[in-house]
């Protein structure tokens, strides 16, 4: 039986894996200047390599003679370090990193990582009532809205959003299956991942302590503990990217809260630089139909030198503490709602993240949830897919649910404050898998209540 269950186990890893293969086998990510911190520790960005903003022709490139060391790398991150790791295993083999093999590689961790949380999800919310067969059937068909287009096509990138994109699963396996020794230290070090790979998710520590309590039964301290110290690595490795971060605290402020405060007719401070609202440190002027307009007058950065004190991450803490009005304002402002989207670019819409085209399934599945779900409705329609999961699947589903919520609006607020409506698009992507997960969570009860014909009530048995 046991030797059955393992079969089966590799025949599912292996079909999902082949299914993410398919779904975004057409995609591929065009480098927006963020390739060379993550991939110049082994690899010579020499001409052709990785050109921005042009597709990639070339799939295979030279590895360096010697690898700097990972004490060197300039932008720590998580991701940038198992890449690295990865780079030195695929270096025993070969003289060249192939592209397509590092793809091939996270398109089977994602595949892995969604296996393990979808066998815990099924086991919890679905084994109860119908047999583990159907259960997993469910779960697999309702994954297709994990898998659509405007996720798969970060697989075949080398962007840091990888790492929430494969490990949001194992993040979630402890709210699935808290009790399960292993799946705890699964979902830890899946958050240990994540937090560290971006400044974007530093606090996600934090937020997850918020849900312990409700969650996991005693003992609760070694999770407490477990949580305070990747929430310290989290705050280490974004202290440490301070010159990835300078152009954000001006961002913060000029390209985001101040534009935001002037569309709204509000007065600025007195000090603030009026004509450089709105323009980006390499000057581009802020467009709501174009993304962004070119500004040759800043193009030299005089915006951003001339700045100091009035851009930064602190003044544009100050706006909102001054002004409490704008946090809802910046939720609900059409500038936002226009980069809030699955078709992602950076900052000029026509600069494309993602080219090629996906399996139409893939992409279908994203022109469904824009469709149904845009504008204003888009910042409340995860409250209405939380209920909706809560109603159909019982009040165990609620902390999970609450907790992608979480996710979704945090992201939101994280991404503006942080640099405001530079890349705000592509910054948006988090949120938009949090809404993803929220619909696997609906369609999965959906389908299990189909199969079962069991209108009205929970999936899981009361108490």
């Amino acid at each position: 039986m046991k030797r059955t269950l393992t079969i089966q186990n590799v025949f599912a890893v292996l079909l999902l894996f082949l299914t993410v293969h398919l779904l975004g086998s057409g995609l591929n990510a065009v480098n927006i200047g963020d390739y060379a911190r993550i991939l110049s520790p082994f690899i010579d960005f020499g001409p052709g390599v990785f050109q921005t903003f042009t597709p990639i022709d070339v799939r295979e490139v030279p590895f360096k003679d010697s690898f700097r060391a990972l004490g060197t790398v300039g932008y720590p991150s998580s991701y940038t370090y198992l890449l690295y790791g990865l780079a030195s295993l695929l270096s025993l083999f070969a003289d060249s990193l192939v592209i397509d093999v590092v793809f091939t590689v996270q398109e089977f961790l994602l595949a892995l990582t969604l296996f393990v949380f979808l066998r815990a999800f099924v086991s919890k919310f679905l084994g109860k009532t119908m047999p583990s067969p159907a259960g997993v059937g469910v779960a697999l068909l309702a994954s297709v809205t994990l898998l659509a287009s405007s996720g798969l096509g970060f697989l075949h990138s080398f962007y840091q959003e990888l790492a929430l994109l494969i490990c949001l699963p194992l993040v979630l396996l402890f709210f699935v299956s808290a009790e399960n020794k292993k799946h705890t230290v699964l979902s830890l070090a899946g958050l240990l991942v994540v937090a560290t790979s971006k400044s974007q998710f530093f606090y996600l520590p934090g937020l997850m302590a918020l849900f312990v309590w409700p969650v996991k039964k005693a003992p609760r301290k070694s999770i407490f503990i477990a949580l305070a110290l990747i929430q310290i690595a989290a705050l280490w490795a974004t202290a440490s990217r301070s010159g990835a971060t300078a152009f954000n605290r001006y961002h913060s402020s000029y390209y985001g809260v101040y534009q935001l405060q002037r569309d709204r007719g509000e007065p600025l401070a007195s000090d603030v630089l009026v004509a450089c609202v709105g323009i980006d440190a390499w000057g581009n002027e802020h467009n709501l139909e174009a993304g962004a307009l070119r500004k040759e007058e800043n193009v030299q950065r005089r915006c951003y030198q001339n700045a100091g004190t009035t851009g930064s991450f602190e003044r544009t803490l100050k706006t909102y503490l001054e002004n409490p009005h704008l946090l809802w304002a910046t939720f609900f402002n059409p500038a936002l709602h226009a980069q809030f989207t699955r078709d992602y670019f950076h900052v000029y819409r026509k600069h494309q993240l993602f080219y090629g085209a996906s399996f139409p399934i893939a992409g279908w599945v994203d022109g469904f949830k824009e469709s149904v779900a845009h504008n204003a409705f888009k910042i409340v329609f995860p409250l209405l897919l939380a209920a909706l999961s809560v109603w159909l699947l019982g009040r165990p589903a609620m902390p999970l649910a609450l907790f992608l919520c979480s996710l979704f609006y945090s992201q939101i607020g994280v991404s503006f404050l942080g640099e405001g409506y530079r890349d705000l698009s592509k910054h948006l992507f988090p949120a938009n898998l949090a809404e993803d997960w929220l619909w696997f969570l609906v369609g999965a009860a959906v389908l299990a209540r189909w199969l079962k014909r069991d209108w009205p009530g929970s999936v899981v048995p009361k108490g």
